[in-house]
Order: structure tokens, then C-alpha cells, then sequence
């Protein structure tokens, strides 16, 4: 008797299901940590740009830009208030 229930313990579609899931998600979390922790491109220094300064008359242009599309959003609400 003691044979036979070894014997059936061994078998996975006897263990309940909650045991057989929480080993699925053990095993899965292991593979995936593993794998997320894993370097794979090996890290280079960051890339040297040269970068040029924008000049003042662009900073106008960006400046004014963003007035014009504040101006646009502060009448659309408007508009979209009175409605």
C-alpha cells in the first residue's frame, strides 16, 4: 500500500492545482529574471555628439511659437467652454 501511494505522488496529474501552478510561475519568474538580467549588448561609453549652441534669433522663433500654438489652445478652450 505504501508503494502504490508513492507511486501515485509521483504523478503530476495527481498534484492539485495550485501546487502545479505556483511551480509553473516559480519556474517562469526564474527563466524570466534570468533572462531579463542578462546583459546582452555589452555597454558602450555614451556616444560623443557636438552639439551646436541654437543661435538667438531661433530661440525667438521657438519662443514665439510656443505663444502662438498657448494662444491657440487657451481659444479653443474658450470656445469649447461656451458650448
Amino acid at each position: 500500500m505504501v508503494e502504490e501511494m508513492g507511486a501515485e505522488m509521483g504523478k503530476p496529474q495527481n498534484m492539485p492545482f495550485l501546487s502545479r501552478f505556483l511551480g509553473t510561475v516559480v519556474l517562469a519568474s526564474v527563466i524570466g529574471g534570468s533572462l531579463l538580467s542578462f546583459e546582452w549588448i555589452h555597454a558602450a561609453g555614451p556616444p560623443v555628439v557636438q552639439v551646436t549652441p541654437a543661435s538667438l534669433e531661433m530661440m525667438r522663433v521657438l519662443r514665439d511659437e510656443h505663444g502662438l500654438m498657448a494662444n491657440m489652445v487657451k481659444a479653443q478652450l474658450s470656445t469649447d467652454r461656451r458650448n
